[in-house]
């Protein structure tokens, strides 16, 4: 089956197949970094679907422009809203996860407390 049938004229799944790969690398990292920062857990899950939403909306405005036969840069105007939307939406959840990681954010740790040795200190008298 020759590519224009199945794509369109303009349409190629590489720019989709590179959007799909790198969202996986990109959730990620997010994932990780939720683990490291600050998050507390319902939080980071929360963050974590935010941005796979996004994400998936993303990779669902480029495969449908594919597949519609137009060009990467080319979306129609639902898809270009729906990949502005999705980017901004992935974009907001990875700046929530990298000012919680971010070392400036962390507390100062605080001097490790001086044990009491002595054997008064021990027994409470």
């Amino acid at each position: 089956m020759p590519r224009d049938v199945l794509f369109g004229a303009a349409g190629s799944v590489k720019l989709a197949h590179a959007v799909g790969l790198h969202g996986i690398r990109l959730l990620a990292v997010l994932a990780i970094l939720c683990e490291a920062g600050r998050l507390p857990p319902r939080r980071a899950g929360r963050v974590m679907a935010m941005a796979a939403l996004g994400y998936a909306a993303v990779f669902w405005a480029v495969t449908a422009t594919a597949y519609a036969g137009r060009g990467p840069y080319d979306p129609t105007a639902p898809y270009g809203i729906l990949l502005a939307a999705g980017a901004l939406t992935t974009g907001t959840a990875a700046a929530v996860v990298l000012a919680q990681a971010s070392p400036a954010r962390r507390a100062p740790s605080a001097a490790p407390a001086v044990e009491n040795r002595s054997p008064a200190g021990r027994t409470g008298t």
